[in-house]
């Protein structure tokens, strides 16, 4: 049974769709239905979508690890296909731009949304290159355990010899030692506004419409970008 035929029989007012695989056909149907529907972190034509100010968040991310003297900033970001992942790297340049940060094509790195194998590899990549970052941001906090897993085998100290951002803001983050330097979204905002955007959808008599309603997080310095130069 498909999601929306399963909406239907359950006799669903409305759906809130996060944490999916989007491009599945079953995900795609359910999206584009008549039903009131609440995306988050992605966005589908006509529907209402509640995420982070990926682009804001990033942009901050930038300034913060410049301030603390980097110009040598890598990125591992998420699957390429994904809004997000768009949206991130565009503040990731952004950033840069603004601080006239040139970055090399090798800093940016796929790797995946919570996969410390992934960011394994791809922190090996980097470290690999004859001029290496000097500050790596990874996807999420949890998929930073892989580049620190690196970061020992090689000899490396956080934040000594590497820097290191995460993202999400999760309580792993402020549990490791150093400290995680990350990125915070607001889980609490973010679910509210999605539950009201629904409910207004539903007890309304308006259609759909792709609104997009953008949550500000807020940067947690942690203790894991040293001070260089």
């Amino acid at each position: 049974m498909s999601f929306f035929n399963h909406s239907a029989y359950r006799n669903c007012d409305g759906v809130i769709i996060m944490e999916a695989r989007f491009e599945d056909p079953d995900v795609v149907e359910l999206a584009a239905s008549d039903l009131p529907i609440v995306v988050l972190d992605h966005v589908f034509s006509g529907c209402v979508s509640v995420m982070t100010d990926n682009v804001q968040s990033m942009v901050e991310i930038i300034h913060y690890i410049a301030s603390k003297g980097h110009r040598k900033i890598a990125f591992i970001h998420g699957q390429e296909n994904g809004f997000i992942t768009q949206k991130r790297i565009e503040g990731f340049y952004k950033g840069c731009m603004e601080l006239g940060i040139r970055i090399p094509a090798e800093y940016i790195v796929k790797g995946k949304y919570h996969d410390p194998g992934a960011s394994a590899a791809a922190t090996r990549q980097l470290l690999s290159l004859p001029e290496p970052p000097t500050c790596i941001i990874y996807p999420d906090d949890y998929s930073y355990l892989g580049g620190l897993r690196v970061f020992e085998k090689r000899g490396l100290t956080v934040p000594d010899d590497i820097s290191a951002v995460g993202f999400d803001g999760i309580d792993l983050a402020s549990n490791l030692r150093p400290q995680l330097a990350t990125y915070r979204q607001d889980a609490q905002v973010i679910g509210k506004q999605a539950v009201i955007k629904l409910i207004e959808q539903i007890d309304g008599p308006m259609k759909k419409h792709g609104e997009q309603v953008f949550v500000k997080g807020s940067l947690q310095p942690g203790h894991s970008v040293g001070q260089i130069g």
